[in-house]
């Protein structure tokens, strides 16, 4: 059989955009409130999603006048991702390997160059290599790591959840003439 490295490695990503938001407020008080979720598939076929990047937010802010000269407010906007830091996201890890290989040549063939090379070539290690993948790892035989293979190995993902706080204080003691105090933190 051939093998598209290329149509391998490579599929149609998707994203996908959802926010939600809402306002309102009476007797001095008003707020506002949002959530969205994002969620990009990544162009690499990686296994368990490696390449794919999700991300839930929300905010909300809400403000109190307690007279026409004070005014207090809280903001937070609190957020969590999901991103992968393996093969499948890296661009030399795909696109620079891809190329590098006869996008049809079968894994027989494949097997057969690697035995014609191992025979004039005694250092040769068989344990790094695999038929179907041809070569797992960076070596002798070509100096490309294979594109799936590179996608397969590494899986890990990383998981981020925070929030990003403030607060407010705003005061008009005379017209034109607007104090502001704030603090502010992420957390």
């Amino acid at each position: 059989t051939n093998t598209d490295w290329w149509d391998l490695a490579i599929r149609d990503g998707k994203t996908h955009n959802y926010n939600l938001s809402m306002s309102g407020g009476r007797n001095g008080v008003s707020f506002y409130a949002s959530a969205g979720i994002f969620n990009q598939e990544s162009n690499y076929n990686a296994q368990r999603g490696t390449g794919d990047y999700t991300r839930i937010t929300t905010r909300f802010n809400i403000e109190y006048e307690a007279n026409d000269k004070v005014k207090i407010g809280v903001n937070i906007a609190p957020r969590m991702e999901v991103y992968g830091n393996g093969g499948g996201i890296g661009l030399n890890s795909v696109l620079w390997s891809a190329p590098n290989y006869d996008p049809y040549k079968s894994v027989e063939r494949t097997d057969a160059d690697v035995q014609t090379f191992a025979k004039v070539t005694p250092k040769w290690d068989f344990n790094a290599y695999n038929p179907t993948f041809s070569q797992f790892n960076f070596g002798d035989f070509n100096q490309v790591g294979n594109p799936m293979a590179i996608m397969y190995r590494n899986f890990n993902k990383t998981n981020f959840v925070g929030t990003q706080a403030s607060t407010f204080v705003q005061i008009s003691p005379i017209k034109n003439l607007v104090l502001k105090s704030a603090l502010a933190g992420y957390f």
